[in-house]
């Protein structure tokens, strides 16, 4: 894996993984712009400047600039803030998140080419997505583990090393310090905490500095995976399968079945969501219809049954991005789910959840059986007079197999930085992230989000 990372060059990617990257830098940068005000990020900020001192690293939407850490920290949390960036099926993680913030923050202070980015982040993807499907994304996510932290330390890691310079040696002594530092647990559900999006920050954080020490000379535990004592495989999960760390590596690109969300929320509800949107359009249901109706049953997987079966009215706004029954109430009012949907109002409203007290979540061991490759569901409303209608669906939208158009990313790109200081800019960010390939220098970038 450290060589792959090692020998990669722009000229090995094929024309469609080369775009692949281009969207995925899109989509990243417009879930972090569009939260950079968030008042969640601010209180982060506020700690990571204490914590990191000063240096001249931008974090997005604050014009007094900080050390790279922090910076680091900070923009990926941003990132992961509105639960509205990529994901990737099998391996039940977010990318984006950490492999953009880390791969920008560096090339800010590196002569850095748009080509160099482009292979960098595809690095990130590829390593860090290997992690997580090895390490089985079901049976690690059922242990309580969050993957997208766990497995981002080392994506973190390689996009970095790359732009760093780390021969195949030092990138796997990076990977195995990236490891020993790997965590985070999903108790954040159970009182509506704040650090799932910390989770991000945090694997952003320790890979970067992970690179950072290899380059210094500091050796890391180079069979971080395999390890009989301690490796990463054996602590973090039940079933592995580390032969998913190198098969096809390089021939088979799994950032190409990377997916992005039209809803901003819990990627594991986004089928329920999709399937309770298409059965009310295809039997032109509205409102009133639905809140008469005597049941709404969702039939999905045994992930999204413990992780996003939760109580009602959910605590918060975070806990509302997660909680299955209120999102399918809100998806059958509003067509949509969407981040100016998570607010105490919106989440306390009688109406939706009166709706989302009669959806019951059950387990359909086909669905179960197809987990994670297939992210399956069905959903059936029981109207007032006790007739069933149905409807079940295989990709939900956004989905690889269902995938967004340019039209759609426009608009969610748009719509993310309407309400952020970089409204102004929208055009212009999204011309160089659609060229960056041409930029002798990511410098135009960097500084169009340098306030």
């Amino acid at each position: 894996m450290s060589e792959f990372v090692a020998e990669l060059s722009y000229n090995d990617l094929p024309d469609a993984v080369r775009f692949k990257a281009k969207l995925c830098l899109l989509d990243t940068l417009g879930c972090a712009l569009g939260a950079c005000r968030h008042p969640d990020i601010a209180k982060l900020i506020k700690a990571m400047r204490l914590l990191a001192g000063e240096g001249n690293s931008t974090i997005w939407g604050e014009e007094q600039p900080a050390s790279l850490g922090a910076a680091i920290m900070a923009n990926s949390s941003m990132a992961h803030t509105f639960d509205f960036d990529d994901f990737h099926k099998k391996g039940k993680v977010h990318c984006g998140a950490i492999i953009i913030p880390v791969v920008l923050a560096i090339a800010e202070h590196e002569k850095i080419s748009g080509r160099e980015i482009i292979t960098a982040i595809v690095a990130g993807y590829e390593v860090m997505l290997r992690v997580a499907m090895a390490v089985d994304a079901a049976a690690h996510r059922l242990q309580g583990w969050h993957g997208t932290a766990t497995c981002g330390t080392f994506g973190a890691a390689a996009a970095a090393g790359k732009l760093l310079g780390l021969d195949k040696y030092w990138l796997a002594n990076a990977l195995g310090t990236a490891g020993t530092q790997s965590g985070g647990l999903w108790a954040f559900t159970a009182d509506g905490a704040m650090t799932k999006k910390f989770h991000a920050g945090r694997a952003a954080w320790s890979g970067t500095l992970a690179a950072l020490m290899a380059r210094a000379g500091f050796t890391g535990a180079t069979k971080i995976f395999e390890a009989e004592d301690g490796g990463f495989l054996r602590a973090f999960s039940g079933n592995p399968h580390p032969d998913l760390l190198t098969d096809g590596l390089g021939e088979n690109w799994e950032i190409l079945k990377v997916g992005f969300k039209p809803y901003a929320c819990c990627r594991t509800v986004h089928p329920a969501i999709s399937a309770a949107i298409e059965l009310s359009k295809k039997h032109n249901l509205n409102w009133e219809q639905v809140k008469e109706a005597q049941k709404i049953k969702v039939y999905t997987y045994l992930v999204a049954k413990k992780q996003n079966d939760l109580p009602l009215p959910p605590l918060n706004p975070n806990m509302a991005q997660f909680n299955l029954p209120f999102l399918v109430a809100l998806a059958l009012r509003e067509g949509t789910v969407q981040v100016n949907h998570f607010n105490e109002q919106t989440i306390g409203d009688p109406d939706l959840l009166a709706v989302a007290s009669k959806v019951d979540v059950e387990v359909d061991p086909e669905i179960e059986r197809k987990f994670p490759e297939q992210w399956s569901c069905r959903v059936e409303i029981i109207n007032k007079s006790g007739e069933a209608i149905g409807l079940a669906i295989e990709s939900a939208k956004g989905d690889p197999g269902n995938p967004l158009d340019l039209a759609a990313h426009h608009d969610k790109f748009n719509g993310l930085l309407a309400v952020s200081p970089y409204s102004h800019l929208t055009s212009l960010l999204e011309e160089i992230v659609l060229k960056l390939e041409e930029e002798q220098s990511g410098q135009m970038l960097l500084s169009s989000l340098s306030l």
